[in-house]
């Protein structure tokens, strides 16, 4: 029998968690509620495992010495609306095995995997989470120059129009746009760029994309 701790201070989200789990591993685990790591505390090191929410009692502050505390008596699941590598990271040191977020499109088989591995002393972290983990990774890896010339091509500008605009020499916005590649290899293409582009929040949705104006960049032409 596989004993379960759910710690959740919102009756739903609780309600749901445990019905969902004992759905999931059947007449094989017992699941009990808890509203407060408080209420837990004296109980931690009969459970096989604790399912831990990290923003108890309302509050916005993650409750990393909450981990701590249990998982110096058992093995510890973090069921989170946080989704940073912060939050991630800091969850990993304080002790938890697997960290999995409410927010999730597959939270409730993410936190079957999560128990499973867990109990096999095993990480484990929500593929939702560890996308959005490296999407925000890779955002900050584009300078403030690589997110002008980005939106400048989304918006059909030519290399010499988009080195106009941002005072670099025509050299210089292909030497980003590579760079831009190399942060992004499905943005190869201009058009994938320009996705990119609108994908990141550079372009917004009313602003599509427009075939480069060759026109435009003939010297003395005008350029937006």
């Amino acid at each position: 029998m596989i004993r379960l701790a759910i710690v959740e201070d919102i009756d739903f989200t609780r309600e749901l968690t445990v019905e969902r789990l004992q759905a999931r591993f059947g007449a094989v685990a017992s699941v009990e509620p808890f509203e407060s790591v408080e209420q837990l505390v004296d109980s931690a090191a009969r459970f096989d495992l604790v399912v831990l929410d990290l923003s108890l009692d309302g509050q916005a502050i993650q409750h990393y010495p909450a981990v701590r505390l249990v998982a110096a008596m058992t093995k510890v699941v973090v069921f989170s609306d946080y989704r940073s590598k912060e939050a991630v990271d800091q969850a990993r040191n304080a002790g938890a095995l697997g960290y999995v977020s409410k927010n999730s499109a597959h939270a409730a088989d993410s936190l079957a995997v999560a128990i499973r591995k867990a109990l096999e002393g095993e990480r484990f972290l929500d593929p939702d989470t560890a996308a959005k983990i490296e999407a925000d990774q890779r955002r900050r890896m584009l300078n403030p120059r690589m997110c002008d010339v980005l939106r400048l091509e989304a918006l059909g500008r030519t290399t010499r129009q988009i080195a106009r605009e941002v005072g670099l020499s025509e050299s210089g916005v292909r030497k980003n746009v590579d760079a831009i590649k190399g942060i992004y290899p499905e943005g190869d293409k201009q058009t994938e760029r320009a996705r990119l582009a609108v994908r990141l929040g550079l372009v917004g949705e009313s602003e599509p994309y427009q075939p480069p104006d060759r026109r435009r960049s003939e010297p003395g032409a005008p350029h937006g």
